[in-house]
């Protein structure tokens, strides 16, 4: 047996083998070094899979009759698909032994492999398993595990949910099956370097866990498709990297966000996958990264000492706190050909961002500017040095709404259509949630912009994306004569302090998000006071226009470049 796991491992291009737990005997049984028992009920979607191949893996409950593993858990040793009638899951219990009384065993019926899972990689290692009858539900320790379907940055503290003994020793007892482990979401290109994981994480990958020297507390063997949850939703499934804790070897796993629709869509299958299947091995045996196109204008501009020394230039968010990357994934920088009109945006779709009107207007002519002049650059949080991350797109379209006011900002909305649509699997862009409902006044929302730390024409524009919070004034307020003087309609929402504030949304960041309860509430649309007293700023309310806006998806028309909106009043 031992000679057969090393000729397959050897077969596919001498890459790491597909499973950490390929081996004999007692290597087998599942380990989890370090942790804290797991009290009842607390992890109520995670499952224990079992095959008589003596193989143990995890997984999570995502339907009463479907389970979601790692689709290297449902493969042999020759690398086929082993038969369902040999896998059992467990459910709704802690213990291996002795058996509780909410544990609910199950055989299973059907395999749904990924059909792209690629065996070198580990790409797309997810397969769904239809049980043979459903879970008895309502259950006190068993419940559909709560799927993530955003972003998760980095440095976010998550549990893993593992199963096995509490020692990496041979032959350790495996009495209580579940513990979890505390992990911290890490930055991608770190466990890339060379010394950890050299390039082999794809878009479709997270790493968390301890990244430097070894460590007490890891997965092992027997955990592989085990999830990783943060606040409470399933982020991910272990994939690679269960080597017991390990120096530079943080474990890796399948994001589920991914592969949401594609879990979903098994459900309703009616043929599974035939015993012995084999997934395609891939004929190269290189990780292909991908490749961005970089800006370089863009830099230029904000670099260039000329430029800073005047009045208009560089935009400013004074105060707040540096972001992550991820963390704001559907906030862009929309360059116009007007240096001090540098706009932001929001990623609404993969093909359009949404932003204000005024930022595709001419500033003298007050014409719409050609979309060829516009471009977007999404994925980054630096504006130097430039993320591998970073993605560029040129504007293709660009709808302006017909209502647009130039003197009152009234309607300060436009659609922007970009070249190619953003990439389904990436780790910094995602299109945006859009707020529905009214939000009371006081509630505490953030804006995630660029700019310098202070509003002085010489401030040093700062490299990074920063964010500042940003609370909801009453309309009344805002609408006083000292402050906005009733400038504020009810297609509006007002925003900040009426204070002198250090923390505060300047010039450069026209048309960028204001986010409440993690949605797109608002675009910016005019009040860049810069911090000083009775200037908040003031935004279109983005649950007003969710239906123009979801309107501008399907146009197909071309607006021509030199369109004015109508003459205001």
């Amino acid at each position: 047996m031992q000679w057969t796991v090393f000729v397959v491992c050897l077969a596919v291009a001498i890459l790491p083998c597909i499973r950490a737990d390929s081996v004999v005997g007692e290597d087998r049984a599942p380990r989890l070094i370090g942790g804290t028992n797991a009290p009842w009920g607390q992890f109520p979607s995670a499952v224990s899979i079992n095959t008589t191949f003596n193989l143990h893996c995890g997984g999570a409950v995502v339907d009463r009759q479907h389970v979601l593993t790692a689709a290297q858990c449902v493969f042999n040793a020759n690398l086929r698909l082993i038969d369902p009638y040999w896998i059992t899951v467990r459910a709704g219990d802690i213990a291996l032994a002795p058996v509780g009384a909410r544990r609910q065993t199950r055989k299973v019926s059907h395999i749904f492999v990924h059909p792209q899972f690629n065996i070198r990689t580990l790409e797309n290692d997810v397969a769904v398993l239809r049980l043979d009858r459903p879970y008895d539900l309502p259950s006190n320790t068993i419940n559909l595990a709560n799927r993530t379907r955003r972003i998760v940055p980095n440095g976010v503290n998550c549990q893993f949910a593992g199963w096995g003994a509490s020692t990496a020793a041979l032959n350790a007892p495996v009495n209580v099956l579940q513990r979890f482990l505390p992990m911290t979401v890490n930055d991608r290109d770190t466990c890339n370097q060379a010394t950890m994981h050299a390039g082999r994480l794809q878009e479709s990958h997270l790493c968390a866990g301890n990244t430097g020297a070894s460590n007490n507390a890891a997965p092992c063997n027997g955990n592989a498709g085990t999830g990783l949850y943060c606040e409470r939703a399933l982020v991910g499934t272990l994939s690679f990297g269960l080597n017991c804790g390990a120096a530079n070897n943080p474990p890796v796993f399948t994001q589920v966000r991914f592969y949401n629709d594609w879990i979903e869509r098994q459900f309703n299958q009616t043929q599974g996958l035939s015993a012995g299947w084999t997934p395609a091995v891939f004929a190269s045996a290189e990780l292909e990264m991908p490749k961005f196109v970089l800006v370089l204008a863009f830099l230029a501009v904000l670099s260039s000492t000329e430029i800073l020394a005047s009045e208009n230039a560089g935009p400013r968010v004074t105060g707040g706190t540096a972001t992550l990357l991820g963390q704001y994934p559907s906030a862009v920088i929309i360059e116009t050909p007007y240096i001090p009109q540098n706009c932001m945006g929001t990623v609404v779709n993969r093909q359009h961002v949404l932003t204000a009107a005024s930022c595709v207007m001419n500033p003298t002519t007050f014409v719409m500017i050609n979309p060829f002049w516009l471009r977007v650059i999404a994925g980054d949080i630096n504006i130097v040095p430039v993320s591998t991350r970073r993605v560029v797109r040129h504007v293709i379209r660009s709808y302006v709404h017909p209502n647009y006011n130039r003197l009152t900002d009234g309607n300060n909305l436009a659609v922007l259509r970009v070249d190619v649509a953003y990439p389904e699997f990436h780790n910094t862009i995602e299109p945006a949630l859009l707020n529905a409902r009214i939000l009371a006044d006081n509630t505490q929302c953030l804006f995630a912009g660029w700019g310098a730390t202070q509003n002085q024409v010489t401030a040093v524009v700062r490299p990074n994306q920063f964010v500042v919070t940003q609370p909801i004034l009453t309309t009344a307020s805002c609408n006083a004569a000292n402050v906005h003087n009733n400038r504020v309609q009810q297609t509006m929402i007002c925003a900040g302090a009426l204070a002198q504030s250090q923390n505060a949304v300047c010039r450069g960041n026209m048309g960028g998000g204001l986010y409440c309860n993690g949605r797109l509430t608002g675009v910016l649309a005019f009040g860049m006071g810069c911090g000083v007293a009775n200037q908040p700023g003031v935004y279109m309310d983005v649950r007003q226009y969710t239906q123009w806006i979801e309107t501008q998806f399907t146009r197909t028309d071309n607006p021509p470049p030199g369109w004015t909106p109508p003459q205001p009043l």
